[in-house]
């Protein structure tokens, strides 16, 4: 006569992966302990290849021979939050325990302070950025929205703790000296540019000084053949700052012209007072020369 099968221990449940979710079954010996771990495929496309590192024996045969609920078990770099549903869903067959008489629990009391909330480019895509700004001026907290894009959750996943957040805690704006998150280098600098944003907004805005009246003007000048502007700049103690000349309309006076308007020349002009003199002229366009000199001149009247 053959004996009964035993009754199968353990079964089979869904976890959620980084993307998507996945079966994991999970077989127990008789004395309750972990015979066997497999996992199936995720429904993501997206989430394959983190299900790959976790499908390993290196990670899955630290379950076997375990007692429920397991611990100690090491997570796999780079595919931690896969790692932790796989974990997670082992310890869902642990016997349950009964649950202790709950004590009304305390929450952290809530931080007073003026709540300002900025939106955040993140690797590929932007999440809110909420800050919490105390009436001494220090930054009370920092808190994150969700991404809206799916590939983006990881990298927010990294720094969407006390770890990196605390760090913006008691410090006033512009912050400085915050140690960004390693794999999540952009989403890190997203949020402390984001809590930056801020800090323009805090400082009073500075009174601007009426724009300096501009002094000296431009006049048009008299060479061989045509005309062309001089643009004479002074300073505020009416000397010479710069003199500049356009272009001649007659093309005939473009070469005179071209002689004159050179450093050697027109740097004879700065720093001196008007009217001006001592200027010299250029030898082949002397009427040209001459055209400037009296055109600076004529501002020594304003």
């Amino acid at each position: 006569a053959e004996e009964p099968a035993a009754e199968a221990k353990g079964g089979t449940v869904k976890a959620k992966g980084l993307t998507g979710s996945f079966d994991v079954t999970v077989i127990l010996n008789d004395d309750g302990t972990v015979a066997n771990v497999k996992l199936g495929k995720s429904d993501s496309d997206s989430d394959a290849w983190f299900l790959g590192e976790v499908s390993k024996d290196a990670f899955l045969s630290q379950f076997v021979g375990k007692a429920l609920p397991v611990d100690g078990i090491d997570t796999v770099a780079g595919a931690t939050i896969s790692s932790k549903a796989v974990i997670e869903a082992v310890n869902s067959f642990a016997p349950a325990e009964p649950a202790p008489a709950e004590e009304p629990a305390e929450g952290p009391a809530p931080v007073e302070g003026e709540a300002k909330t900025v939106t955040a480019k993140g690797l590929t895509g932007s999440f809110d950025v909420t800050v919490i700004i105390k009436d001494d001026g220090t930054i009370g907290a920092v808190t994150l929205g969700e991404s809206d894009s799916k590939d983006d959750s990881y990298f927010l996943s990294y720094i969407n703790n006390d770890e990196f957040l605390g760090q913006f805690v008691g410090k006033t704006l512009p912050v400085d000296g915050i140690d960004i998150v390693a794999g999540a280098t952009v989403s890190s600098k997203a949020v402390i540019e984001a809590v930056n944003s801020f800090a323009a907004a805090e400082a009073p805005a500075e009174a601007e000084e009426p724009a300096a009246e501009a002094k000296g003007g431009t006049v048009k000048a008299k060479g061989l053949t045509g005309s062309f502007d001089v643009t004479v700049t002074l300073n505020d103690d009416g000397t010479i700052a710069d003199v500049k000349l356009g272009e001649s309309d007659s093309s005939d006076d473009k070469y005179f012209l071209s002689t004159v308007n050179t450093d050697a020349f027109l740097g004879q002009f700065a720093g001196k007072a008007l009217p001006v003199d001592g200027i010299d002229t250029v030898a082949g366009a002397t009427i040209s020369s001459k055209a400037v000199i009296d055109a600076v001149n004529s501002f020594q009247g304003e």
